[in-house]
């Protein structure tokens, strides 16, 4: 899929030439490949904002009972009005640590100011990962089906979104009408708010210089 958006759209400089590759490869991997070209220096932060139930289509329970592992130490610090500030928080020692898997549910159960304020898991974890390697990023497992799903990237951030927000009357698919907490989101990233943050590696990418970005999910 391609898509130009042309020089001054919703006020960013150049003319973006996006182009987005999806396809399965033989181990169960569902990538999905991002490339972005400008002729001048711009704003290229691609992400994947599709919603996974793996407990499967019209299933009881809420994702709530599934469980996450997430390849990160820190996470970003967020204001009321869900915008990273640029401060870090370490995830031992609290209920962000998912570095082993525990039950989403803990999350977006939790009294921590930062799930309150998006009514349950809704933050960017600054991955373990290296530009440039396609690495292991978060994995979601539902014990009611029995099937896990991985996500690996190249990107430094990854957002979970557990569809708090969910139940307008058309968050529906066939005859299944989604609420809060039935689906995820595992939008691996860059940080969001880096372009006002120089701590973050910088989502701008020069004119005339072609960019990839790489995630996939895998199913095993």
């Amino acid at each position: 899929m391609s898509y130009v958006s042309p020089d001054g759209a919703t006020g960013f400089p150049g003319n973006l030439d996006t182009n987005v590759l999806y396809c399965w490869l033989e181990d169960k991997t569902f990538l999905i490949l991002y490339c972005g070209k400008t002729d001048k220096d711009t704003v290229f932060a691609p992400t994947n904002h599709a919603y996974f139930n793996l407990r499967g289509e019209n299933a009881e329970g809420t994702v709530n009972e599934d469980l996450i592992m997430i390849n990160s130490d820190k996470i970003t610090i967020k204001d009321d009005n869900n915008v990273p500030t640029g401060e870090l928080k370490d995830v031992e020692g609290t209920v962000f640590d998912c570095r082993e898997y525990r039950f989403i549910g803990e999350l977006n159960d939790s009294d921590d100011h930062q799930m309150v304020i998006s009514k349950g898991i809704d933050q960017n974890f600054c991955l373990n990962t290296t530009a440039g390697t396609f690495s292991f990023a978060a994995a979601v497992t539902a014990p009611a089906s029995g099937i896990t799903m991985e996500c690996l990237t190249d990107l430094p951030g990854i957002q979970i979104y557990a569809g708090n927000n969910l139940g307008d009357p058309l968050d529906i698919k066939t005859t299944k009408s989604y609420g809060q907490y039935d689906a995820i989101c595992l939008e691996a990233q860059m940080v969001p708010n880096a372009v006002n943050l120089p701590q973050f590696d910088s989502p701008v990418i020069k004119a005339g210089k072609k960019v990839y970005h790489a995630c996939g999910y895998r199913f095993v």
